[in-house]
C-alpha cells in the first residue's frame, strides 16, 4: 500500500470523494464525519490509498484494527478491466463536453471503437487509446503479468519444509577437520 498515492479526505455521509468520483464501503460506517486522529497540514482528513492505474477502488485502513478495506467507486459496476485516472478523467471530460452522463466502458469502448477506425484527432485521445488497447490485449493474452495474493502466497510459502542451510556442506566432506582447500577456477 506504500506504493500507492495517498489522497487525504474527509468522510462524509455517502464516502469519500477524490478528483470527483466517489468511493464507498461499510468500512466507512463508523467513520463517518468524524475527524482523523492525524495533524499536521492533513488535519481531520483520512488517508486514502488510490493506485492511479485503476481507480475503481481505493483502500482506507481502520486506524483501530490496522485492516485494510477496499472502497468502491460508484461507477465501478460494468467496468470489467482496468480503469485508469486518465480513462476517468476522459470519460468526465466527455460527459461534460456533451452535457450527459457517460457510462465509463461505453465512452472508453468508443473512443477504441473510433482509434480502430483512425478518427481520433486530438493527440491526448490518440495516447490514451494506444494505452487502453495495449491493456486490453495484455488483459486478454493467455500469457499476460500474473497477479498474486500475497497473502495466500504467503501462507503457502510458510508450509513448505524449510530449507537447508549449505554452511554444513564443509563439515560433510572435509576430511581433515579443520583444513579446506580453496579452488580457482
Amino acid at each position: 500500500m506504500e506504493f500507492l498515492d495517498v489522497a487525504w479526505r474527509t468522510i462524509q455521509h455517502y464516502g469519500v470523494e477524490i478528483d470527483g468520483r466517489r468511493y464507498d464501503g461499510p468500512a466507512l460506517n463508523y467513520y463517518r464525519g468524524a475527524l482523523s486522529p492525524f495533524g499536521g497540514a492533513h488535519t481531520g482528513r483520512w488517508p486514502i490509498m488510490v493506485d492511479r492505474d485503476d481507480v475503481r477502488t481505493v483502500f482506507f485502513q481502520d486506524p483501530e484494527s490496522k485492516i485494510w478495506h477496499t472502497l468502491e467507486w460508484e461507477h465501478t459496476e460494468g467496468l470489467t478491466a482496468p480503469f485508469s485516472a486518465e480513462a476517468a478523467a476522459y470519460t468526465r471530460q466527455l460527459a461534460l463536453k456533451s452535457d450527459r452522463h457517460v457510462a465509463p466502458d461505453e465512452a472508453l469502448n468508443d473512443l477504441l471503437e473510433r482509434h480502430g477506425k483512425d478518427k481520433v484527432t486530438a493527440q491526448r485521445e490518440k495516447n490514451l487509446a494506444r494505452r487502453l488497447a495495449a491493456k486490453s490485449n495484455d488483459t486478454n493474452a493467455e500469457t499476460g503479468p500474473e497477479v498474486i495474493d500475497l497473502f495466500t502466497h504467503l501462507a503457502r510459502r510458510q508450509k513448505q519444509p524449510p530449507v537447508s542451510d549449505d554452511l554444513d556442506v564443509f563439515e560433510k566432506y572435509s576430511n581433515e577437520g579443520d583444513k579446506f582447500e580453496v579452488f580457482d577456477e
